[in-house]
């Protein structure tokens, strides 16, 4: 077996996709790319969804891209494994947050839940915090305060209002 070099090349918006009109890669002049891809091997790795340790029908970014090639294998996201959790009902039997709910509800206090409220799971999804307050609900305790935060980055600016709607119901 020969020692030879290898190279890992990561260019970030750089994809493969059907061959059409509006595929800017596939219509633009790449002569270095095609001779590089012609000469030497070369593989696609999935960018989305659980190819990148993100749900079903997510697209993936840098952040988690970069962690999945560093590891040399799928890293699952916080967001999948949260709503893994959720699916199999170890969220449900977290005894953190149990014990949260139990000591506000046995101290007659609030229970302060702080985190981010959006729905495009980059970072965080509206059903975490709605599974949060199930077990609240289950738990019988109903004074719990919300603190919200929204970035508006990765949500429009200005749709904080739409993403609170839920707390409404």
């Amino acid at each position: 077996m020969h020692n030879r070099p290898v190279v890992l090349v990561i260019r970030d918006g750089w994809g493969k996709a059907p061959e059409v009109e509006s595929n800017a890669i596939f219509k633009g002049s790449t002569p270095h790319t095609d001779e590089y891809e012609r000469k030497w091997p070369t593989t696609l790795v999935g960018c989305s969804g659980l190819d990148a340790g993100l749900p079903e029908g997510y697209q993936g970014n840098s952040e988690v891209g970069h962690l999945n090639l560093g590891a040399g294998r799928i890293v699952y996201q916080s967001l999948t494994r949260i709503d893994k959790s959720i699916g199999e009902g170890s969220f449900a039997r977290n005894e953190v947050l149990l014990n949260a709910i139990d000591t506000a509800k046995r101290r007659g206090s609030s229970l302060h839940l702080m985190g981010l409220i959006q729905e495009e799971g980059v970072h965080a999804v509206t059903r975490h915090c709605i599974s949060l307050l199930e077990m609240c609900r289950d738990k019988e305790f109903d004074d719990v305060a919300i603190h919200a935060l929204t970035d508006g980055r990765d949500t429009p600016p200005k749709s904080a209002l739409e993403h609170l709607a839920f707390l409404q119901e």
